[in-house]
């Protein structure tokens, strides 16, 4: 199974309770109702709206996540 597949596979999961993962601790991302989930060397980050889930951002581990979420290259 490639590593898309393996994301998707993950990301499909969050049809049933994605409230188990939890808010980031950081600011503003907490404020913004952000998760993240990891996928091996991935981060997928999601919020939930209306008992929608809105994926944001599927972010390479190793890049500046920080720096990436707030929009800095």
């Amino acid at each position: 199974m490639g590593q898309y597949n393996r994301i998707a596979d993950a990301i499909e999961t969050l049809d049933q309770m994605p409230e188990r993962i939890k808010l980031m601790e950081s600011e503003p991302e907490r404020t913004r109702g952000l998760r993240r989930l990891i996928v091996d060397n991935y981060a997928v980050f999601f919020i939930i709206a209306d008992d929608v889930v809105i994926v944001t951002n599927v972010l390479y581990g190793a890049s500046d996540i920080e720096n990436r979420l707030r929009g800095n290259r």
